[in-house]
């Protein structure tokens, strides 16, 4: 858990913008934790309010999947992670529009 945690605090560092379900992602991504790791980290780390209760099966699979080597994560993750950093891509560019 510390571990995660560590890596949790330094994605915040790095990237204050981001919700704590995304850091918490970064965090977990090709680490190999366990899934009872990763449950605590969740309920520890992330706000209840940032997502619905009925959500949380769903985010800890997700989290579960990227927590894998990449040759293991699922074709959903994929599609998932994908998704993330294509809005991740939006976001930088957008910073990039504001600052200049």
């Amino acid at each position: 858990m510390k571990s995660i945690k560590a890596r949790f605090e330094k994605s915040k560092t790095t990237h204050p913008i981001f919700g704590d379900f995304v850091h918490l992602a970064f965090a977990v991504r090709h680490q190999n934790f366990s899934n009872r790791s990763i449950g605590l980290a969740l309920n520890e780390l992330v706000a209840k309010t940032e997502y619905e209760s009925s959500e949380r099966k769903q985010l800890l699979k997700h989290l579960r999947n990227l927590t894998r080597s990449s040759g293991e994560v699922e074709e959903g993750t994929i599609k998932a992670e994908n998704h993330v950093r294509s809005l991740l891509w939006k976001i930088n560019d957008e910073s990039i529009i504001l600052s200049n």
